[in-house]
């Protein structure tokens, strides 16, 4: 069985493109070789996340950059080969935001698809608020690159103005979510054709119930995950949660 806990074949010597294109060849070698799933998803996340990274350095090496956030999946550090690549550029203040399309057009010509947002701290609480998916993505949300203090002041004001408002409404609306999408994609894990993602089992619950985990102070707790398990009976148990990120802060 091949194995990819070795370091980095190579180094940025150039094309971003190259590196990645070499990078993701080792993954797929090493994926039908035999090397277990999660060392291919740790393997392409932090593929990617240098990938980001040295872009970020690159063009930060001329004038200041907005801070580089990974959200929803990529926030929680579960990257397959063909995972959306979600992030979001978190400005201070104009300058930021203008710089930000140099590091997409990069990105971009690395042939990277991204999926991304421009905001500040303050529109992130405005628009959480109005969305519950915007809301969920941010609760995942993991620093890539940029200003450390920037991104701690974001968490702060999640923590005072979002993630805990309206926890109760919140989590009702997360549960009717998941159980619309069971009913979709239907309730049985006995499917001749299921629904790989979305269906019953599939990656969809437990990462929702890990973010809906966040907004539930401890006395939700208890019954909130009897709530959720009548959902989706594969829910991930709460001593699994991450111990790092903005999940743990």
């Amino acid at each position: 069985m091949k194995s990819l806990t070795r370091q980095f074949l190579t180094t940025f010597n150039g094309s971003l493109k190259a590196f990645l294109d070499e990078e993701n060849a080792v993954i797929r070698e090493s994926h039908f070789a035999g090397a277990p799933g999660n060392e291919v998803v740790q393997r392409r996340t932090a593929l990617i996340d240098r990938t980001l990274r040295e872009a970020h350095r690159r063009l930060a090496a001329t004038a200041p950059m907005p801070a580089l956030v990974a959200v929803g999946g990529y926030g929680r550090g579960e990257m397959n080969p063909h995972s959306d690549i979600d992030i979001m550029f978190l400005c201070s203040d104009e300058t930021d935001r203008k710089r930000a399309p140099e590091l997409l057009y990069l990105l971009w010509d690395a042939g990277l698809d991204v999926g991304y947002s421009v905001r500040t701290g303050k529109e992130c609480v405005s628009l959480a608020r109005q969305d519950i998916r915007i809301r969920t993505s941010l609760i995942e949300s993991r620093l890539i690159a940029g200003d450390l203090a920037l991104y701690q002041t974001f968490l702060k004001l999640m923590h005072s103005e979002v993630f805990y408002w309206k926890a109760s409404a919140f989590i009702n609306e997360k549960i009717t979510e998941r159980s619309a999408m069971r009913r979709k994609y239907g309730g049985s894990i006995y499917l001749r054709e299921p629904n790989v993602k979305g269906g019953t089992g599939g990656p969809c619950g437990s990462p929702a119930l890990i973010a809906l985990t966040r907004s539930a102070r401890v006395g939700f707790l208890p019954a909130f995950i009897m709530a959720w398990t009548n959902v989706y009976p594969t829910a991930m148990p709460y001593s699994t949660l991450p111990s790092s990120g903005a999940l743990a802060s």
